[in-house]
């Protein structure tokens, strides 16, 4: 049976982040499934706001991405720093995604997928004026996830926001979380069906995450690191992140010189960071800015150690970073910031040092700890490997949504 999937996605690559790999690689196995995909997905310009090189912010601009038909609308372009500018950035999206998607050819069943949730909303309103099923991706809980990546005390737009979140919660034919206790806790608001919500995690490609793809002596040439004991972190650099914490660790580790923190990215806090590096003169700790998808392997592969971390907060309880799951798959011992599934999953599969979020010295210790371990480090590799090898292959849980978009098209 084929069927003719509608994604709305803001983000996808060469965007990275959860959301835009999760919507690519989805959608690149539904193509070699038999199913026709379209993405509708914003000019590119996440985190900093800037449109990528080779991109023109057009109003609509069409391409096909290996099978994938792609059509990417415009954008008011604005960097992740705070909670008006992102709100204002969705905003744009859901207008110019809503006009695109009564110019595609009538689908069988629409997706919208978080964050943003305004993604949700233009893909119910499509969905419900052509009358097909709709199916609502959660990978964050809305709005507590913005009001904990982008603090506002802003009432009325928290209001808006969790109206929003409960009117979707509640109309979608299909709830699909990426957690099990994200169910849980959508189960919980009334009037939303907890027996309509399937919890399909992140996965990973595991061809992708192999040493024999990438180039990890390249990147530690490229940025001077030789033979230093580097400690990585790989990802957005955010106010969600907590990664104050990390420069705490490299002021108190001055005295271990062979350690060096790698940090991959960019975010709204990335200059603050670096000039605070400045103002401490933390010569162990190397910021590379952004840097494109393809090479995440490579600098995993350069890495003695991953950091994976959250603020401490509630609602990161029911996340599972999908950057945990790559450097388990890259074989990398894990250092985890994260409470609640995430870090369940780490001591479940037994790949890494759970430490209590935005604890600088808790994290000395695990640093030191792998560090002078190294019969230690190699167990954790090999059994995150395994694990998520068992429980996280993308090509099987690609599988098991696509039964959940059937169900709802022959139903």
């Amino acid at each position: 049976m084929s069927i003719s999937i509608l994604l709305f996605s803001q983000y996808f690559p060469p965007e990275m982040g959860a959301l835009a790999a999760r919507s690519y690689e989805h959608g690149l196995r539904w193509v070699q499934m038999g199913h026709h995909v379209t993405v509708i997905c914003g000019t590119p310009n996440y985190p900093d706001g800037k449109i990528y090189k080779g991109f023109r912010n057009r109003l609509f601009q069409r391409q096909n991405v290996n099978g994938i038909d792609v059509i990417r609308t415009w954008v008011l372009p604005k960097p992740n720093r705070n909670a008006w500018e992102r709100i204002t950035n969705y905003t744009s999206y859901f207008i110019t995604a809503l006009l695109a998607g009564f110019r595609v050819r009538k689908p069988d069943i629409v997706i919208g997928s978080s964050p943003q949730l305004l993604s949700g909303l233009a893909g119910y309103l499509v969905a419900r004026i052509r009358k097909v099923p709709f199916v609502l991706e959660i990978r964050d809980l809305w709005p507590e996830s913005i009001a904990e990546s982008g603090p506002t005390d802003n009432a009325l737009l928290l209001r808006v926001l969790r109206w929003i979140a409960h009117f979707l919660y509640r109309r979608a034919d299909r709830i699909v979380v990426v957690a099990d206790p994200s169910k849980e806790w959508l189960g919980r608001i009334p009037r939303v069906d907890k027996e309509g919500i399937r919890v399909v995690p992140n996965g990973i490609d595991l061809a992708l995450f192999d040493s024999e793809n990438c180039e990890g002596e390249d990147i530690r040439r490229e940025f001077g690191l030789g033979r230093k004991f580097l400690v990585s972190y790989i990802g957005g650099i955010g106010a969600a992140h907590g990664i104050g914490t990390v420069l705490e660790a490299a002021d108190r580790l001055r005295r271990e010189p062979d350690v060096t923190f790698l940090l991959v990215g960019d975010g709204a806090e990335r200059e603050e960071l670096q000039q605070e590096c400045m103002r401490r003169r933390l010569d162990n700790v190397v910021f590379t800015g952004k840097q494109p998808r393809e090479k995440v392997v490579s600098f995993l592969e350069a890495s003695d150690v991953s950091l994976v971390l959250l603020r401490k907060r509630e609602v990161f309880k029911t996340v599972i970073p999908s950057k945990m799951l790559e450097s388990m798959a890259m074989a990398n011992p894990i250092i985890l910031g994260v409470e609640g599934e995430a870090k369940r999953i780490l001591e479940e599969a037994e790949a890494g040092i759970a430490i209590t979020p935005e604890n600088a010295e808790e994290l000395v210790v695990a640093i030191e700890r792998l560090k002078n371990d190294s019969e230690f480090r190699r167990e954790l590799t090999k059994n995150g490997r395994e694990y998520v090898r068992q429980w996280y292959d993308r090509d099987k849980l690609a599988a098991v949504y696509v039964l959940v978009l059937e169900e709802l098209v022959v139903a």
